[in-house]
């Protein structure tokens, strides 16, 4: 089975925090908010296995460059 590397961009770490502290401060919920963002962490890290099993984003400029999406439950 291949291997890809997967990187985080500056803007999705940026993207990860705001979700820790969105959860962590504005929903006064700080353990939920570790346990959310492990299971976002955990869901990127198996990207490095199957990256092209999920859907396409139905959106420009996404879509043309080939873009997928990651669901990770709700918040």
């Amino acid at each position: 089975m291949d291997v890809y590397s997967v990187l985080y961009s500056p803007a999705a770490k940026d993207d990860l925090f705001g979700v820790y502290s969105y959860i962590a401060t504005e929903l006064l919920e700080p353990e939920i908010a570790a346990k959310q963002t492990d299971r976002i962490r955990k869901a990127i890290r198996n990207l490095e296995h199957l990256p092209l099993r999920h859907a396409h984003v139905n959106w420009e400029p996404w879509l043309s460059m080939g873009m997928r999406k990651l669901v990770v439950d709700n918040y």
